[in-house]
């Protein structure tokens, strides 16, 4: 029994991105108070040091890094990484080097204009210190600091929060990651354990191949059910759509194709059966028709919602694709 074999369909990936946030802690003294001042029950927020849309736009590059990975591949059952099938492999690697290439053009701006955008942020946090000295003078009992003492403590102790400009661009960087996993091998233990303890090791090995059954199992169960909810997601809003009488036009057959050419892609399992379902439907009513002839022909429109139900149907049948984890268990041999 070797996990391995199911990276002969597709390839555990995972996403890494660091990234500094150019924030830091607000403290009582930015406010222009002291520690007392502030009540165990609040918690005080953070501070800006770049103008917040830059450190922006470099936080949407990694979520948009994230999504794509999300929208290639599916959750597997061991660890945090997401499995991408081979068919779609290639189509990920080219999305996710252009977000890569933007993350890094960002990064790369950034570090160029580092201190133009820590001398714009500067000014605003003169503005803060005074606001801040005007503060701790009317309400700090005891206060005494000269205002321009305390500006200059106040822009000391932001200067001190903002990484040295030869290491800042060294705190921006995104890549994905392609490996594998396998399980513990005990059956590798001693000559010496295993005439003291043969049968423990045997009914661990057993834990494990029943654990590995099931996970696999599950996870493949999990990927069918995941494709089989978006192919019906589709069909159902158009399947509504139609009975209802709403606007169908040739987007709406458009994002048929797409999904049925997703599904195919993302199908790494073989579940032929109901592929054939929708490639079916797609020769006999989308590709037949325009949407203007479906939306108005009774006679097309019968058809087309009667094909609609039937394949509906066959997404939800369990039986199937229980039958569908266990054949493809069987392939890769576990």
């Amino acid at each position: 029994m070797d996990i391995k074999r199911i990276f002969t369909d597709g390839n555990l990936v995972d996403i890494n991105v660091s990234m500094w946030t150019a924030k830091k802690m607000l403290t009582p003294e930015d406010l222009g108070l002291s520690q007392t001042d502030i009540s165990s029950a609040f918690t005080l927020g953070n501070k800006t040091l770049i103008p917040a849309d830059v450190i922006a736009e470099l936080k949407s590059l990694e979520n948009k890094a994230r999504s794509t990975l999300l929208e290639y591949s599916f959750k597997f059952t061991f660890g945090g990484a997401r499995f991408i099938p081979k068919k779609r492999f290639m189509e990920f690697v080219e999305a996710i080097d252009k977000i890569i290439d933007r993350f890094d053009t960002k990064a790369d701006d950034l570090a160029k204009n580092y201190m133009t955008y820590r001398r714009d942020m500067r000014s605003e946090y003169v503005t803060a210190a005074h606001e801040a000295f005007a503060r701790a003078t009317s309400l700090c009992v005891g206060f005494d600091m000269d205002e321009n003492e305390f500006v200059n403590m106040f822009l000391e102790r932001i200067e001190q929060s903002y990484p040295k400009i030869e290491d800042l661009r060294k705190k921006f960087h995104m890549e994905y990651s392609v490996f594998q996993v396998a399980l513990p091998d005990i059956s590798q233990a001693s000559y010496e354990d295993i005439l003291e303890e043969d049968g423990k090791i045997k009914m661990m090995q057993e834990a494990y191949r029943k654990s590995l059954y099931n996970k696999v199992n599950s996870f493949v169960e999990s990927c069918t059910n995941e494709m089989r909810s978006k192919a019906t997601e589709v069909l159902t809003r158009f399947s509504e759509g139609l009975g209802e009488g709403k606007r169908i036009n040739e987007g709406s057959l458009n994002s048929i194709k797409k999904m049925i050419d997703e599904y195919e892609k993302m199908d790494f399992v073989g579940d032929k059966v109901f592929l054939d379902h929708l490639k079916m439907f797609k020769t006999k009513c989308i590709d037949c028709y325009p949407a203007k002839t479906i939306l108005t022909d009774s006679v097309v429109k019968g058809t087309v919602l009667r094909e609609l139900k039937a394949i509906l149907k066959a997404a939800q049948d369990k039986s199937a694709i229980q039958e569908l984890a266990d054949k493809y268990r069987s392939s890769i041999h576990i």
